[in-house]
């Protein structure tokens, strides 16, 4: 509270042949208020729905980065859950993200915390997981890790080095980098140790470039498989500013699940779901993908617990989207249910006008 943030969004082309049509969407969570956006002139809208358009061309396995600035107002209580989301599809409409080939990397939901003091070098992992052990599913095979550093010295730093150990559940030779907002080589030895390299970044300091002493870079790798319940994959990082001493991030914990529902996705054989748009103004789209020809049950309620919304469906086997009319609904917060063969899954929904 009473500081700067910054969300760093990055559209990566992962395809063989260049996109020159790229649409983004982007929704942010009010209690921050509106972001600008850097670079400028391609993000538009309203206070929590922006649309990008004129994105340039992206290369194969090229990328476009974007960050969206707030001032988070004192008055926000630490430990508030804020809201984010983006989508991106090859071209508009934004609806055909879902005909993509790989369609569930176009839908990204984040959830930070407001929170006090905070290192500034530290790494992060998606999924999260849930609760303080990361509980994931087996199915959650690729796991997407970022680092991020800042000079908060007193001179450029002019060589940058990030070492990472990698854990040895994971399966090394599937890792691959995905975006580096400076330019970096990456190599790594026989025994899964992993330096990120990037010479004469002259990264300023903090102290007069608030916003450029910033850095940070992000690759995938998948886990072994058949790993066990309660197996945990641990992640850290080491950063060398120049000569000095060593600075080392938080650590990383995901543990394995078969059985527990992580992030709204649920385990084999029963339907998982994403609601799109949201927030949403008149209409919605559960977009459900079942393992198997079922019934189901979507029920949206209040935030006072009232029930709003309650329909049963019949769901095939694979991608649907179910459309709900959310055009009687007020502006606020509301839950969706989704109640089908296992644990009910809830999606928390955004209703704007």
């Amino acid at each position: 509270p009473g500081f700067a943030y910054s969300q760093i969004t990055v559209i990566r082309n992962n395809g063989t042949y260049v996109e020159p049509t790229v649409q983004a969407r982007y929704w942010t969570d009010g209690t921050i208020f509106a972001p600008t956006f850097t670079p400028s002139g391609y993000y538009a809208g309203s206070p929590y729905v922006y649309d990008a358009t004129g994105i340039p061309p992206i290369v194969p396995h090229g990328a476009q980065s974007f960050y969206m600035n707030y001032f988070v107002p004192a008055s926000v209580p630490l430990g508030t859950i804020l809201q984010f989301e983006d989508t991106v599809s090859v071209a508009a409409p934004l609806s055909t993200w879902i005909t993509d080939t790989t369609p569930w990397n176009n839908v990204n939901y984040f959830n930070p915390y407001v929170v006090g003091p905070y290192d500034p070098n530290f790494k992060e992992v998606q999924p999260k997981g849930e609760g303080p052990l990361g509980y994931i599913n087996q199915t959650d095979s690729v796991l997407q890790f970022m680092v991020h550093f800042q000079n908060t010295g007193t001179y450029v730093a002019q060589n940058v080095v990030v070492t990472d150990t990698l854990d040895p559940n994971l399966d090394w030779k599937t890792l691959e980098p995905i975006f580096m907002d400076h330019n970096g080589t990456v190599d790594m030895d026989e025994n899964g140790r992993v330096r990120f390299t990037f010479k004469d970044i002259d990264l300023p300091p903090s102290s007069s470039e608030p916003f450029t002493s910033n850095a940070m870079f992000s690759y995938s790798i998948r886990t072994k498989p058949g790993l066990a319940d309660g197996t945990q994959i641990r992640n850290r990082a080491s950063i060398y500013f120049d000569y000095n001493e060593p600075i080392v991030t938080n650590a990383t914990l995901n543990t394995i699940s078969h059985t527990a529902i992580v992030n709204n996705v649920a385990p084999v054989g029963q339907p998982s779901f994403l609601l799109f748009p949201n927030p949403a103004d008149k209409a919605c789209y559960a977009t459900i993908n079942s393992d198997a020809t079922t019934s189901a049950q979507l029920r949206i309620l209040d935030i006072t617990g009232k029930t709003m919304f309650d329909k049963t469906i019949a769901l095939q086997k694979g991608k649907q989207n179910i459309t709900l009319d959310v055009a009687s609904l007020s502006p606020g917060m509301y839950f969706v249910t989704l109640y089908g063969t296992g644990n009910p899954q809830t999606q928390k929904l955004v209703i704007l006008k």
